[in-house]
């Protein structure tokens, strides 16, 4: 490539005598087409030397006899300009005209000492008006070898991509600057808005989701505990002695005066204790109609309390059928022992067994050593956070109430799922956060609790409600602990996480294999009422059951308060009359709830509205009777719906009461999606379970608080296994997992009110009363799970087929004869259908037998990719689309047994680049070749110059936390930026491309570092690196990928400031990364395109697990200076049709899919190609089950190749002091926007081309 400082090249190389002194030796980089030396340059011409001048450069070192060293003399030249080609420089050039022309550096033009009269052509740079020659020239003897550079009529150079190649091919498909560089777009790839480097943190990895309204009991007499917003001594930062004690004291006069003014509006209140070490907080017993003029205090953070509000947990452990198992068969999980991995256990609470009393509380505060009883509910224990035996949950007041507490009283609790069972308080979390190392320990306890060695005193279950973000259980050592821990016979039970609706965000340890993953689902009440805004939207509110009761649907005028911005709380009077037929909606906040709905009913509003002025969710609150009845009905509704409302003021809204809303049988929007973040994409979470409740809170003796998320779902579950367990205690833990997937409630809705997806609810909800009962239980054979995992599979193929076989087992007595159907999840799956043989089967009084089910799917019929690292890396859609699930379902012919089978396969639409691609140059540097795609997707090409290659490394073993990012290839290219892509002038975008050699579904936690030093020093002036678009703010102040949308960062460390304009190209489930960075980002300008040279180092690490990671060593490249110019467009797949035309004439050449089934094949869920064995296949599509749509087979028209495209390639010779390159990287999956995002097999995504 010919844009490099020729004189800077050639005259270093004069000086170290490399460089022979001849004409030809001038032209040692043109490659084999002459125009190319001549792209990119401010002025060439044709001139005559007149005059020459010798010229020493200053401070060059003189020779050992003191003389000039003759190396360090130049030459000036004045020419006589003979023609002019090019003057883009504006100098005004004209024939004629004397000009004065030197090299840059050391040495001569054409590296040779010209002579008068010779006649040269030359291109040539200006800098303050000097003429510098900067790449080529020649003798009057070569000028005729320029001639086709240029056009004739105009004496103007002619771009290359305009030349007509001798194929007669000519590249005009892609739009080009003058340079010959491709624009690009950066679609779907370019942030709205340019990110800088200071990002608030994300939230820590405990899945705690509390947020939740304070709920009271309807008792006159009510005990709360009152936080203040300032922070206790405990967090302090000054940790001497006088100062803790003088913080001690500040925070106690807060209280004294707090509790001064709570005595002036409530002069019943008792004040039953106050902290200010652990939490800053004081304990009061008080009249519930007192209790929301304290909410308003300027000091208070909080409120606690709800001791008679059980409703909720009472009511789960119905929905979920615990209560008809403990009624029926008398199961309440006695003899079953349960640890509860977490923050401690409160074991002095009244609803765990203890004395209920704060003086209990403060007494085990200084224990050391707790005495145990055989008979109580908390039977053992240990603190590993904290090294001591004491595993006190001293969360007591703060946010999650004691987040262990809640989990124990939820499993084994008065009130809990299996209130008979034994509890164990194993405390490996403080103040938010779970150590590994406390954790491990805590499992081998679990496995061994007296540290013999013999496991035959293991727990039988245990309770996991905290987790890390997209969780990767490969590398994860807990992950490991819990697989091992299984199988030793403890069953794990595991919350999914709170990370919502985003695919693979489902939290590890939850991911490993045998755990049961839980997803949280409503809570049957409280049910919610909607608000139809004409013109507007639909709005969820939840009903006072104090207030006035709908018997028929209400039309009214919403407006909000008085309609003058006046009593926007409601707890004053409202004018006679003037609500008169409205809905009216306040505030929350300074009096009670039945206060504000009494004044809007007085005022003649038909019904009253209390918007929530905070995050929290919907609730019942209290009656207040002193205020008098509420007659209108009222409601309370979220902040976001309240203020969505108050854009509609002026609308109708309707109120009907037959359109009351259950929540129960429905996903919650925060619970975390599947499936599990490796490279097997293994169906996750298993099952969900209702995870709101009122719960036993820590250090509050016999209270109760709200609590809610996967946190409260896991420990749902937990107890429904000790009931399982206590019935039959010989169950393994996957034929535990089996009985509880095959027999949940699978009508689990979504928030769009459809079947909510496989990877976000598993089987279905809890249904433990039927886990019981159930006779027959089916799992799969190889990863004995209660459902059919496939994992990721690239389909290339116009059919491919992939056979499981499922273990069916009969624990009754009497033989069962089992019909099985198979039904999608979204009806009428054109794509992806799951065959089950038609015949029934036979399964004997407590026999097993084995069945073999096929998964049909129609490559042509997938969706393409939606899914990406970046863009839509959260977009739940983007899942929908290349995912699809349903149940299998196993009936007996009376129907009086039913059990099923989730199943899940992620099918990636797939090209399929025939290799190996051969390049063969001409004379003039050209080579072009015919791409051909087998496969059903579109190629999505990229061309890049591969720079370098790396060995494969071995990976870091199961839960080693040593994964290895593995380079496998770089490449580099550069493509034009038009004005307004990367600022208001024309640009261009650098584009790096990494491929490793094992794939990642999602980018993150991987992070590719692109180290630049633009001086060439020892030091990196810039680094380009993946990070996460919201990242914790670390000491470091290094922006990881906190979650999993990656952008592409660049780092400027003389200003210690960073940037990110566009985000990572990943397609997901891919070895392939793209890093774009627009050169103003890197102060690079159009005039470093083909001249700045930069030395360049990559590496590979894994920032959750770190690892040994890879590199390669410093490179040197120049932008727009790469050798190869590369024009490659897409390449369409080919049709079913071309392929079932194949199939019937049974030719199997290249350039023609074939229709494929595999009879037999590993049924471990799996990442990478389709398998594609050739074989006839067992149905014949009218043959399918009633529930599948038929599938009519189409006309086959006479087409017997594959969709083909030139790739075309221009050596345009190698810039000098550029690392060489070594051929092409092509990627066949990159990303063209949103819908396309890319997809390829396994071993034809990237493409090495080495010449």
């Amino acid at each position: 490539m010919m844009f490099s400082p020729f004189a800077a090249i050639c005259s270093a190389l004069l000086l170290i005598g490399f460089l022979d002194t001849s004409v030809d030796a001038c032209r040692c980089i043109l490659s084999d087409d002459p125009c190319v030396a001549l792209w990119d340059t401010t002025v060439v011409l044709r001139a005559i030397i007149e005059s020459k001048m010798a010229i020493v450069i200053p401070g060059f070192p003189t020779l050992d006899d003191g003389t000039v060293d003759p190396q360090a003399v130049t030459f000036s030249y004045e020419a006589r300009i003979q023609a002019v080609y090019n003057d883009a420089g504006g100098l005004a050039l004209s024939e004629n005209q004397i000009i004065t022309v030197r090299a840059r550096l050391a040495g001569n033009l054409c590296g040779i000492e010209l002579q008068v009269g010779d006649d040269l052509l030359l291109d040539l740079r200006h800098e303050n008006g000097v003429l510098f020659q900067t790449s080529s020239c020649s003798m009057t003897s070569e000028i005729g070898k320029f001639n086709e550079c240029f056009d004739s009529n105009s004496d103007t150079l002619i771009p290359l991509v305009d030349r007509n190649l001798e194929d007669g091919h000519s590249w005009t498909e892609q739009e080009t600057n003058k340079f010959g560089l491709p624009y690009i777009s950066l679609d779907g790839l370019k942030l709205e808005t340019k990110l800088s480097l200071n990002r608030n943190p994300n939230s820590g990895i405990r899945n705690i989701n509390v947020n939740a309204e304070p709920q009271f009991s309807e008792d006159e007499r009510v005990k709360i505990a009152v936080q203040l917003k300032s922070e206790p001594v405990s967090r302090h930062l000054d940790r001497s002695s006088r100062a803790l004690q003088s913080r001690k004291r500040v925070l106690e006069a807060q209280q004294d005066n707090l509790l001064e003014r709570i005595q002036q509006i409530a002069p019943s209140v008792r004040v039953l204790a106050n902290v200010q070490v652990v939490m800053n907080l004081v304990v009061l017993e008080i009249d519930v109609r007192e209790i929301a003029a304290i909410e308003e205090d300027v000091d208070v953070e909080s409120i606690f309390s709800a001791p008679d509000f059980t409703l909720y947990l009472e009511t789960t452990s119905e929905h979920v059928g615990a209560t008809a198992v403990r009624k029926q068969y008398e199961f309440d999980g006695t003899g079953i022992k349960i640890g509860v991995l977490d923050s401690g256990i409160d074991y002095t609470h009244a609803s765990l067994g203890g004395a209920g009393t704060d003086q209990a509380y403060r007494n085990a505060q200084n224990k050391k050593n707790p005495v145990w009883k055989e008979d109580g509910r908390v039977i053992g224990g240990k603190d590993f956070a904290n090294g001591d035996n004491n595993p006190l949950d001293d969360h007591a007041f703060q946010s999650d109430g004691g987040h262990g507490t809640h989990v124990a009283d939820i499993i084994g609790g008065v009130n809990g799922i299996a209130p008979g069972s034994k509890l164990f308080a194993l405390k490996v979390c403080n103040s938010g956060s779970c150590s590994n190392e406390a954790i491990i320990q805590a499992l081998e306890y679990s496995a061994d609790p007296n540290e013999d060695g013999d496991s035959s005193d293991a727990l039988d279950v245990v309770n996991l409600s905290f987790g890390s973000d997209y969780g990767n259980p490969f590398d994860d050592m807990v992950s490991l602990m819990v697989d091992n821990l299984s199988a030793l016979g403890v069953v794990c039970v595991i919350a999914a996480g709170n990370a919502a609706n985003h695919p693979y965000s489902l939290g590890s340890p939850s991911g490993a294999a045998s755990a049961i993953s839980v997803a949280q689902t409503a809570t049957p009440t409280p049910p919610t009422q909607p608000i139809v805004v004409n013109g507007g939207g639909t709005h969820q509110m939840v009903h006072q059951p104090w207030s006035g009761i709908l018997t028929k649907a209400l039309n009214g005028t919403l407006q909000y308060a008085n309609g003058d911005g006046g009593n926007r709380r409601g707890c004053n009077r409202f004018g006679d009359n003037t609500l008169d037929g409205l809905i009216v909606l306040v505030d929350r906040g300074t009096c009670t709830f039945t206060m504000k709905i009494r004044n809007i009913g007085l005022a003649g509003g038909i019904a009253g509205i209390i918007g929530r002025v905070d995050e929290g969710v919907p609730f019942r609150g209290l009656e207040e009777p002193g205020d008098g009845p509420a007659v209108i009905p009222g409601y309370i509704i979220s902040m976001k719906d309240a203020d969505a409302i108050k854009d509609d003021i002026g609308a109708l809204g309707t109120i009907d009461p037959g359109h009351v809303v259950s929540l129960a049988g429905s996903i919650v929007a925060t619970s975390s999606r599947g499936p599990h973040n490796y490279r097997t994409n293994m169906l996750k979470p298993e099952i969900g379970a209702p995870g709101e409740s009122i719960s036993a809170a820590a250090g509050l003796g016999k209270t109760s608080s709200a609590f809610s998320g996967t946190s409260g779902a896991a420990p749902v579950v937990a107890g429904a296994v000790a009931l399982m367990l206590q019935s039959n205690p010989d169950l393994s833990p996957a034929e535990v997992k089996a009985r509880l997937m095959n027999t949940a409630n699978f009508v689990i809705k979504a928030e769009d009110g459809n079947l909510a997806p496989i990877s976000r609810i598993g089987s279905g909800e809890l249904q433990i009363d039927n886990a019981l009962s159930t006779p027959i239980v089916a799992w799969d054979k190889e990863n004995l799970e209660g459902g059919l995992s496939f994992g990721y599979l690239r389909v290339s193929e116009a059919e491919t087929k992939v056979t499981k076989t499922i273990v069916v087992k009969n624990y009754g007595k009497e033989a069962i004869a089992l019909q099985l159907s198979a039904a999608p999840r979204i009806p009428n799956d054109p794509a992806v259908q799951l065959v089950v043989p038609s015949e029934s089967v036979n399964v004997g009084a407590f026999a097993t037998v084995e069945i073999d089910i096929q998964l049909h799917i129609f490559g042509d019929k997938l969706e393409d990719n939606y899914m990406n690292s970046g863009m839509d890396s959260k977009n739940p859609t983007s899942l929908d689309k290349i995912e699809h699930d349903g149940n299998l379902f196993l009936t007996n012919l009376d129907r009086k047994v039913m059990i099923h089978l989730p199943w899940h396969v992620m099918a990636l639409k797939s090209a399929k680049i025939v290799t190996p691609i051969i390049l063969e140059f001409d004379d003039s540097g050209v080579a072009h070749t015919e791409l051909i795609n087998e496969g059903v997707g579109t190629a999505q090409m990229k061309a890049f110059n591969l720079i370098a290659l790396s060995n494969d490394k071995p990976n870091g073993g199961r839960g080693k936390r040593s994964p290895t990012p593995d380079i496998r290839a770089v490449g580099v290219t550069t493509f034009a930026a038009k004005p307004g892509l990367c600022s208001e002038n024309e640009s261009f975008v650098w584009a790096f491309a990494i491929t490793t050699w094992e794939t990642q579904p999602l980018l993150m936690p991987v992070v590719f570092g692109i180290y630049l030093s633009i001086d060439r020093k020892e030091n990196s002036d810039y680094v380009i690196f993946t990070g996460g678009e919201n990242y914790s703010e670390e000491e470091t102040n290094s922006p990881l990928p906190r979650d999993a949308t990656s952008v592409t960062w660049v780092y400027d460390y003389e200003l210690k400031e960073g940037y990110a304009s566009t985000y990572v190209e990943h397609a997901t489930n891919t070895a392939n990364t793209v890093l774009h960075v627009c050169a103003e980002d890197l102060g690079f300008s159009e005039k470093d395109l083909g001249r700045t040279q930069v030395d360049v180092s990559i590496a590979a690490l894994d920032y959750e697990f770190s690892g040994p990671g890879d590199s390669v060593d410093r490179l040197t490249v120049t932008p727009g200076g790469e050798r190869y110019l590369t024009q490659v467009v897409n390449v369409p797949g080919v049709s079913t049709r071309r392929a079932l035309k194949k199939k019937k004439k049974k030719k199997a050449t290249a350039g023609k899919t074939k229709t494929t089934e595999v009879v037999e094949t590993s049924t471990q869920p799996t990442e990478g190609d389709a398998p594609s064995e050739t074989a006839s296949p067992s149905r014949a599509p009218s043959e399918m089950p009633s529930s599948f749509p038929s599938r009519e087979i189409p006309q086959v028209p006479d087409v017997v190749s594959g969709e083909t495209n030139n790739l075309k390639v221009v050596d345009r010779g190698l810039t000098n002091g550029n690392t060489a390159e070594l051929g092409l990287l092509l990627i066949t999956n990159s990303d063209n926007g949103p819908g396309h995002r890319g997809g390829a097999t396994k071993d034809t995504e990237a493409i090495i081309v080495e010449f």
